[in-house]
């Protein structure tokens, strides 16, 4: 009995550990989730040395597992070593092979730790998609830490277009950090609605404030960043919520529909403050721009280009915009390294689809629909972000929720 309850609180604290290391590649400081990873190991170590049934402590993985993730691993690491090892010259990174063996490190070790957590989550009962949950969590931690620091700084001077990063002190790229908004802000909004209506017996307060009170912040962050992606996507998410989750009761549905609304006219709706009341970097013209977005002229000036060089070597036009990048993850992976590291990254996109629309036409868990729906939020952030010389946490972030 003592020897079970052992077993028991290891497997729960090594899953708490492993909430803590998921936050901390969120946050993104290596000082601080190596150290967590440390941790991790220790524990796992631990475990296997209390007992000769080791296997039965750490629930390793059965071989069918391993091939289940060594797939979309193998594929992730041959398109970020073939793109380094072929594009390296072209980066505009200082150091790109160190970038390479960050992500490289970051993707096994997601792998190692939701490979040995699966097999625990179905003896203990532990909920995977809060590992995604605390990722999220570290998300918007490192975006509220460098855009609260910037307003303190400057709030004239930082805002949409720039922010002033409080560790390296460098100024920084502000849609990046709209964009690490999104994931977070999605599950806030399915946690609150979601979690909320399938307890209804439960301290609702316990969900509703919290969530409540993050969602809010995550709002009026990306309004003065003029995220315009953000409210874009969370906007639809919110209403496709409502939709699934209320589509019972009118009432709710008319309230989901005006809640969208409001949200997609909060931006507008602040243009027409008062100067006096309304922040000097908020500017309709950004926020109205919609479609005709140079990014559109962009990807259609790198696919004109594509198929000229498909050993890569080809360029932004710079009288579209004075650019290094497409903001296109595809795009940029063959303006650095041409066709060869697109394949891969082609398989693991079609495999994490057909993976994730397995699991929403077969399960039963209501993390599918989720996790099918952050799939395609995460590729609609790849389509338009710099990723692999910039925001390369999206695409771990794209990893974990694929192997989930």
């Amino acid at each position: 009995m003592y020897l079970s309850n052992l077993h028991t609180n290891i497997h729960r604290l090594r899953f708490y550990v492993a909430m803590l290391v998921f936050f901390a590649v969120g946050v993104g400081y290596s000082s601080f989730y190596i150290p967590c990873v440390a941790i991790y190991l220790l524990i796992v170590l631990s475990g296997s040395l209390s007992s000769r049934l080791s296997r039965n402590i750490l629930f390793l993985p059965s071989t069918l597992q391993i091939i289940q993730m060594f797939i979309p691993l193998s594929l992730a690491l041959g398109y970020f070593v073939s793109l380094f090892l072929i594009g390296h010259e072209r980066m505009t990174l200082a150091s790109p092979f160190k970038i390479m063996i960050l992500i490289s490190c970051l993707l096994i070790l997601v792998t190692f730790i939701v490979s040995i957590e699966q097999n625990a989550s179905k003896e203990n009962k532990f909920n995977l998609l809060t590992l995604l949950l605390s990722m999220g969590l570290g998300f918007f931690t490192k975006s509220s830490l460098v855009f609260f620091y910037s307003m303190f700084i400057d709030s004239k001077k930082y805002g949409y277009g720039c922010l002033l990063h409080p560790i390296s002190k460098q100024e920084v790229n502000s849609p990046e950090f709209s964009n690490l908004l999104i994931i977070p802000t999605i599950l806030f909004l399915y946690n609150l609605i979601s979690v909320k209506t399938n307890n209804a017996n439960g301290n609702k307060m316990t969900y509703l404030l919290p969530y409540s009170i993050l969602i809010v912040l995550a709002i009026a962050e990306a309004t003065i960043l003029q995220g315009r992606i953000f409210f874009l996507l969370v906007g639809i998410t919110f209403l496709l919520f409502m939709l699934k989750y209320y589509l019972r009761s009118s009432f709710s549905l008319i309230l989901g529909v005006c809640g969208t609304a409001i949200l997609f006219a909060t931006p507008f709706a602040l243009e027409h403050l008062p100067s006096s009341l309304r922040p000097s970097i908020l500017t309709y013209k950004r926020i109205a721009t919609g479609i005709h977005s140079s990014r559109f002229s962009l990807w259609s000036d790198g696919l004109q280009k594509l198929w000229a060089y498909p050993q890569g070597g080809f360029s932004v036009d710079q009288s579209i915009e004075p650019l290094s990048w497409f903001h296109n993850l595809w795009l940029d992976s063959a303006r650095v390294a041409g066709f060869l590291p697109l394949f891969p990254l082609l398989l693991l996109n079609g495999f994490f689809i057909w993976r994730a629309i397995k699991k929403a036409r077969t399960s039963s868990q209501e993390n599918a629909f989720i996790l099918f729906w952050l799939q395609l939020i995460t590729l609609a952030l790849m389509f338009q972000d710099v990723i692999v010389e910039g925001n390369f946490p999206m695409f771990v972030c794209y990893f974990l929720i694929g192997i989930l």
